[in-house]
């Protein structure tokens, strides 16, 4: 079974594999559990970017559980959107990993994932750097 192509079948969800809708059948089998039509896409992958840097600052000032929760859910989110479009062949490794890198230390400063043993503030400036670095990328690859 190779990473990220895994069978459509719950175990390999279950098993960390994600299957990546090859199929209208397989797509309405995972998404209409959850409420979903469709797949959701990006339409513009910088304003994507923009909104990770914006969520650098709401994490900065997040204080309280809500707002932590919030500004978690909205990376994750957003990390999503690049997710589903993996496959899209205008996405270089760079970017996919500029945008695991927000999304982990927007978690971990948020307390939401590990922090290796840095402070919040030093997951934020990683995070802002990486931030930076996924927009650059992208509009390198205009």
């Amino acid at each position: 079974m190779t990473l990220g192509r895994a069978p459509c079948n719950r175990k390999a969800l279950a098993g960390g594999n994600r299957c990546r809708w090859m199929s209208e059948q397989c797509r309405v089998r995972h998404l209409r559990p959850l409420g979903i039509a469709q797949e959701i896409q990006m339409n513009d992958p910088k304003l994507a970017a923009q909104k990770f840097q914006d969520l650098v600052d709401l994490a900065k000032d997040a204080t309280t559980d809500f707002e932590k929760a919030a500004v978690f859910a909205a990376a994750q989110a957003l990390a999503s959107l690049f997710d589903a479009d993996e496959e899209d062949s205008s996405y270089d490794p760079y970017v996919l990993e500029k945008v695991e890198g927000v999304r982990w230390h927007i978690s971990a400063s948020l307390g939401y994932d590990v922090t290796n043993g840095h402070s919040a503030s030093q997951h934020l400036s990683w995070a802002r750097g990486d931030a930076n670095s996924l927009r650059d990328q992208l509009e390198r690859n205009q």
